[in-house]
């Protein structure tokens, strides 16, 4: 089980990427959400937020590889509501393309 020091250092850098997307530093945002996804590989949402910045980056084939990798782990993980919108969001990508 991670340290709580390992986890608010988690929060701490979740928290810096979105501030950093809000912001309009896409690319910061995405250098901080791929430093959470280091330290957690398995977060799902994680790797939707980063799609999401690719996506606002113009960066739509990494924004489908990251999407594609929340919706398999959504699916393992038994969160049906969020793989179904996160196929939404892959659907709505490639149909752009």
């Amino acid at each position: 089980m991670p340290s709580d020091s390992f986890s608010e250092n988690v929060n701490l850098l979740r928290e810096l990427a979105s501030e950093r997307a809000v912001s309009g530093d896409y690319q910061g945002a995405v250098e901080a959400f791929t430093e959470v996804l280091r330290l957690t590989p398995d977060d799902a949402s994680v790797f939707a937020a980063r799609a999401i910045t690719y996506t606002q980056m113009g960066n739509n084939q990494s924004a489908i590889d990251d999407y594609q990798q929340a919706a398999q782990l959504y699916q393992s993980q038994g969160n049906t509501v969020s793989h179904w919108f996160t196929l939404r969001q892959l659907e709505k990508l490639r149909s752009a393309e």
